[in-house]
């Protein structure tokens, strides 16, 4: 489910296999003016919180609020409502958190 973002893909991994841990790739292109995207991969079904957080640690922007397969995911974003700055991309799935740092460029 993609609440502020577009889900682009969703697979599987290599060779029909899950992938082996909880992972959040670095946004690309990163910095980005306009549009980014954002790809996570999840080695079991889990319920997903991915948000962008301003420097301050509020909430900007939640992309995906929700159940997921495993699997691996790519979410496109955009820079509106979001002034140039650094951010946080903040996953939480399974108990587990990971970041990463965004730059939204004008």
């Amino acid at each position: 489910m993609a609440l502020n973002g577009t889900l682009q893909n969703a697979s599987i991994g290599e060779e029909g296999r899950p992938p082996v841990r909880i992972a959040l790739s670095q946004n690309s292109p990163n910095p980005f003016a306009g549009a980014t995207t954002i790809s996570y991969s999840l080695p079991c079904r889990a319920f997903v919180n991915l948000t962008i957080r301003d420097r301050l640690g509020s909430i900007r922007k939640t992309i995906v609020r929700g159940w997921q397969n495993s699997g691996s995911y790519s979410v496109s974003i955009t820079s509106v409502d979001l002034p140039p700055g650094a951010y946080s991309c903040e996953l939480l799935a399974a108990g587990e958190k990971h970041l990463c740092v965004m730059q939204v460029v004008s």
